[in-house]
């Protein structure tokens, strides 16, 4: 059976010999319901699309005049709208902004709280530095202000509480350095009862049972002041304390020299807390 010839001049772009799409039932009768007619350049066949077109209307369509101030208003009120928006997103990007700012300080004001409280703590764990309440080691504007507190202290107590002969301070009690540093250790104690909030605690009454008493009755007996409280004026203790004499450098280094190296004899309790020996190990029992 042979081949139409239509189709085989046909190649794979689906084009016939002469070069030109085919046309179809569909196209055709559209073509001839329009009044165009099938032909190409050349007169030899092809579609018309020109005559396809002719009789249709392809024009661009335009906006009506009267219409134009209608939508530049919507336009005008459109953009009025997200200009509000835009203000509106503004004050909260704003108050953010604040509030990021006042955060940004809060935490840094932790952040140098914590700092602070953590000096203070190495601070008070570090033995090797001398306290506020230690005479030996203070400066000079470091004793200043302790003299006046201490001195404050022992004014408003001794008018405030008169005391019995035996146990009254002199009012040179000041030039006595024992009662000195008896008289500034229980300030300190009245200071962490009295000065360390407003709940009560069992630390006032520990105060006068445990430090104030127990120190004027050592003062009384070991201060020496008793010429002084008679003529009311500071009279010299008699008793003299030497210091050390020139033989403990010697005696030190006879110590030092009978002493091991390195601990070398066990200690007398267990290395480590909760060793038991074997003998109180608990036996087991039968059963």
């Amino acid at each position: 059976m042979s081949e139409h010839p239509e189709a085989a001049g046909r190649g794979s772009g689906g084009r016939n010999r002469r070069g030109h799409l085919p046309a179809d039932d569909s196209s055709r009768g559209a073509g001839a319901a329009s009044g165009g007619t099938v032909s190409d350049a050349d007169g030899e066949g092809g579609y018309d699309f020109a005559a396809f077109y002719a009789d249709r209307d392809v024009s661009v369509p335009t906006l009506d005049a009267s219409m134009l101030p209608v939508v530049v208003a919507d336009l005008s009120a459109t953009s009025e709208v997200h200009e509000r928006r835009f203000d509106t997103l503004g004050e909260k990007f704003a108050d953010l902004d604040a509030r990021a700012s006042q955060h940004a300080e809060t935490v840094q004001g932790l952040s140098d709280g914590f700092a602070a409280l953590e000096a203070a703590l190495i601070d008070k764990a570090n033995l090797a530095t001398p306290s506020r309440w230690a005479w030996q080691f203070l400066t000079q504007k470091e004793a200043s202000q302790l003299w006046l507190e201490v001195r404050w202290f022992v004014d408003s107590f001794v008018t405030r509480y008169p005391l019995k002969t035996d146990v009254a301070l002199p009012p040179c009690w000041y030039r006595h350095s024992l009662a000195l540093d008896e008289l500034t250790a229980v300030y300190a104690a009245w200071r962490e009862a009295f000065c360390g909030g407003d709940r009560p605690t069992t630390s006032m009454t520990s105060w006068w049972d445990r430090w104030l008493w127990p120190a004027l009755h050592r003062l009384s007996a070991q201060a020496d002041w008793r010429e002084c409280k008679l003529s009311r004026l500071h009279v010299a203790p008699a008793a003299r304390q030497e210091t050390t004499d020139a033989q403990f450098d010697d005696f030190v280094a006879t110590d030092l020299a009978g002493r091991p190296i390195e601990r070398a004899t066990p200690l007398p309790w267990p290395a480590e807390a909760g060793t038991r020996s074997v003998s109180q190990k608990a036996r087991p029992t039968n059963g």
